[in-house]
């Protein structure tokens, strides 16, 4: 026996919904900033720089400040990753309500929110605080860790229908 699966007709959303679909990122967005922002804070006013709590073996809160991207990449070129980060994440936004999953939209917001919460200490501070340093690794943030999920979850969605596909045609 065949069976076929149809998609139901998309039901117009009401205004309210549309409203409530515009809102719930843009905050989820803003409290990840909000999160990475005040954990930052509470860093540089606990630890003076380069001092450094060890929690574990591997793991230390430090204050440490990166005038880089990741890895310390680029160092002394704020201006140009201030742009970058601001024109990455209006660009994301933009998109967000075009991508064809969940999966894709939960990844682009924890980009956006972690472009945005290393672009806040670019321009208020001219440096980005880093402060969870597990070795090997360089010291990293929060919002490091934004843009790392964020991007591999992307990367999974874009990459698991592919999988699907390729398995259902050995089969």
């Amino acid at each position: 026996m065949v069976t076929v699966k149809m998609r139901r007709a998309k039901q117009p959303r009401s205004s309210k919904a549309n409203k409530l679909a515009l809102l719930v990122p843009l905050f989820g967005v803003a409290l990840l900033i909000c999160i990475d922002q005040l954990a930052k804070w509470l860093v540089r006013e606990s630890l003076s720089h380069s001092q450094g709590i060890k929690l574990l073996g591997f793991l230390e809160i430090v204050n440490i400040t990166n005038t880089g991207s990741a890895f310390g990449i680029l160092k002394g070129t704020q201006p140009f990753l201030i742009v970058l980060g601001l024109v990455s994440a209006a660009v994301l936004s933009f998109a967000y309500f075009r991508l064809e999953s969940r999966l894709q939209r939960l990844g682009a917001a924890l980009v956006v929110a972690g472009i945005l919460g290393n672009t806040i200490d670019r321009v208020s501070a001219g440096v980005v605080t880093d402060f969870i340093y597990m070795r090997p690794w360089p010291a990293f943030n929060i919002a490091d860790s934004l843009l790392f999920i964020g991007t591999a979850i992307m990367l999974y969605s874009l990459i698991l229908p592919q999988t699907k596909r390729a398995s259902r045609k050995r089969k």
